[in-house]
């Protein structure tokens, strides 16, 4: 039977392989992609210039993949540009796909599209860049075969398909779990695959799919496989390998112990510093804060990230306003001072109907934005609210109070982490943002996890109606030990990521105190943290993000596992090099610390390397020369606020004997990280 299942999964994987290739990579001999679409989309004009309904949903089903992509095309230029031609095209397109397919993908398309807000646009247009990236190398890969970068490929698709999801955006989602279970299946990586990975990737894949109504031909050639893949009892990963010794360490099930238990929440707002949480942004630094921008009197805009939130309006140069009634006049003005002040209003409807607040600030004319002096007050032309979250639902769990904070803003009181591409970020990596809770009297508030230990005792929590309920079931679990060991500083909170049965819960090693944190058995990664220095206006800090080659952590029942990280820093950058000059992208430098994560983001301490370049193979390096970073505010509003976030572009010309060069960049003593050095880098 097992021999049976074997070849069947190896032929459906094989099948698989063709119809992704068809998706991804053109094959010898067969009519290019473009040939295809401009092949479609005249065939398609021409069958609704006649009105041959029948035509156009036979052609839907013929050139399947072109209509999907021609699909998304038109509905995303209907989001930016809308015209009478293209409003008829959609609506051929949703006639026909119901003719062919019998489900909505169209209408949910153009929806999806229609409601994307311009931060989630701009965000978007980085993952696809990522997207496309990453596709490259992984057929670069098929012909390579190289193990490594199946692994690095694996990680990136992972990561990047969690992006997509926060931006809701479930089509490229789903491409991304598709490739990476690809990643770990033994039709690509016949040498060491982690079919558990692979199952993991195409159930997920077929999830995004089903929602959508995609029923295309990859989620038909899919369903075999990861059919196959769970009838072989890889559908729930019962261990995982210790990085460390190689051995299989059991994840012991957990057990429910009793119903759920319904915790009913009440809103309350809490201020800046009332407790310690895993948000980045809580200091006095406001400038680089979420904000309300508008233009000149008369402007308005959705309330960011919330769905269904009060229009914001500028009624007049020093006035703006809340539309929470929708009935296109302001009724809640918000205050503009120079002080933090609160402002509340209600989400949702029926049963979800819930309270939402955040703290405000204006900015003044004289500020600093990176050490730069900046003009922040309200100008006829444009005006900035600078905004961050003070919302929180408080209920009582088995007499022990829980507070949960809604830190990335979106009005869904534990929700799931959420990614943004905010500025001073290397290209392809997001900021991720996490809510919280506070248990008890505890002041250090804790990510939001799915299994949390709350007075002595384990849950399962489930958030309800936007977070007006939450749902927790008492679990027994087995459990040992994360402990962070971290030099050249003191993290503000260090969150790990679980993996399988725990893929959805995060714990602070910091909050662990000396003795560490207590989380299950299982195996961790880094999510994120933030590295802390200095008080108040003189605070400096960075992001902590896991790197390509950051490694996992496995935890066994009873036992201690310790994450290393911190100095010795260094620095990963690019280099272009040409026959006469080698250049050092400023935006591409960022620290990089022991176990290969990365420290992005990095405020008041932006690095300014001392650049050395050495002909290749030899020991001694040139005289080393200092990047260059933005001193004033004309150079700020010339490049871009984005730029004070890194060091400048450096070019080196290169002596006549330097053929091929290596490149090391420096620096003596960093604010926030001290000493840093590079290896050497062609």
């Amino acid at each position: 039977m097992k021999n049976h299942q074997r070849f069947t999964a190896l032929i459906s994987t094989a099948l698989l392989a063709l119809v992704l290739a068809s998706s991804g990579a053109p094959s010898a001999g067969a009519p290019s992609a473009q040939d295809r679409k401009a092949e479609f989309i005249m065939k398609f004009q021409q069958a609704q210039a006649i009105g041959a309904k029948q035509e156009m949903a036979n052609l839907i089903r013929k050139y399947e993949q072109e209509a999907i992509n021609w699909i998304l095309e038109t509905a995303e230029v209907l989001s930016n540009a809308p015209n009478d031609k293209v409003f008829e095209r959609m609506d051929m397109f949703r006639e026909a796909w119901a003719t062919s397919y019998k489900t909505e993908f169209v209408t949910k398309m153009e929806k999806y599209y229609s409601l994307l807000r311009p931060t989630m646009k701009r965000d978007r247009i980085r993952a696809r860049t990522k997207y496309d990236d990453l596709r490259t190398t992984f057929w670069k890969n098929v012909e390579e075969n190289d193990k490594p970068t199946w692994t690095v490929l694996g990680q990136g698709f992972e990561g990047l398909a969690q992006v997509f999801e926060t931006l809701g955006d479930k089509y490229f989602a789903s491409q991304c779990w598709s490739f990476y279970a690809n990643c770990w299946d033994e039709f690509y990586r016949p040498k060491e695959p982690d079919l558990y990975k692979a199952c993991e990737g195409f159930g997920k894949f077929l999830k995004l799919r089903e929602e959508m109504g995609l029923p295309d031909k990859n989620y038909k050639t899919t369903q075999p496989r990861h059919a196959a893949l769970v009838g072989m009892g890889y559908g729930a990963k019962g261990t995982v390998i210790d990085p460390t010794t190689g051995e299989e360490v059991e994840i012991p099930e957990v057990a429910e112990l009793a119903a759920a238990i319904p915790v009913a929440l009440e809103f309350e707002l809490v201020g800046l510093k009332d407790f310690a949480r895993p948000n980045y942004f809580l200091d006095e630094h406001y400038p680089m804060w979420n904000s309300l921008y508008l233009q000149e009197k008369g402007d308005s805009k959705p309330f960011p990230r919330i769905e269904g939130a009060p229009i914001v309006m500028r009624v007049g140069s020093g006035t703006i306003k809340l539309d929470t009634n929708f009935d296109g006049a302001g009724d809640l003005e918000i205050p503009l001072t120079g002080n933090l002040m609160p402002i509340q209003f209600s989400i949702g409807s029926g049963e979800e109907q819930r309270e939402w607040g955040c703290l405000t600030i204006v900015g003044v004319e004289k500020d600093l934005y990176q050490g730069i002096g900046v003009y922040l007050a309200f100008i006829d032309k444009y005006a900035s609210v600078y905004i961050i979250s003070a919302a929180s639902m408080v209920g009582e769990l088995s007499g022990v109070s829980v507070r949960v904070i809604d830190e990335d803003m979106n009005g869904i009181y534990g929700g799931p982490p959420t990614s943004w591409a905010y500025v001073g970020l290397t290209e392809g990596a997001f900021h991720p943002e996490i809510d919280s809770v506070v248990v008890g009297s505890e002041k250090r508030a804790r990510p939001w996890s799915e299994y949390m230990e709350i007075g002595g005792t384990w849950y399962k929590l489930e958030v309800r109606k936007g977070g007006v309920e939450i749902g927790a079931v008492p679990v027994e679990v087995k459990t040992g030990t994360l402990k962070l060991s971290f030099k050249g500083g003191k993290p503000a909170w260090l969150i790990m990521k679980g993996e399988g049965t725990y893929e959805n819960s995060y714990f602070d090693l910091i909050g662990g105190g000396s003795k560490g944190a207590t989380v299950p058995v299982g195996r961790y990664t880094l999510f994120y943290g933030e590295l802390r220095a200095g008080k108040k206006r003189q605070l400096i800090k960075s992001l902590i993000l896991p790197g390509a080659n950051t490694p996992k952590w496995t935890v066994s029942e009873g036992e201690k596992t310790e994450v290393t990280l911190g100095a010795p820093f260094g620095f990963d950058f690019e280099v272009i090099e040409d026959e006469e000059t080698v250049m050092i992208p400023g935006a591409s430098v960022v620290v990089v610390g022991s176990a290969f994560e990365r420290y992005e983001r990095a405020w008041g301490s932006v690095p300014r390397p001392l650049v050395s370049i050495r002909k290749k193979g030899s020991k001694k390096g040139s005289k080393p020369k200092k990047m260059p970073v933005l001193t004033s505010q004309d150079e700020l509003y010339t490049l871009g606020w984005e730029s004070a976030w890194h060091p400048k572009d450096l070019l080196i010309e290169k002596k006549s004997s330097e053929k091929d060069v290596e490149v090391q960049l420096t620096e003596k003593k960093n604010k926030l990280f001290g000493k840093l050095a590079s290896d050497w880098k062609d």
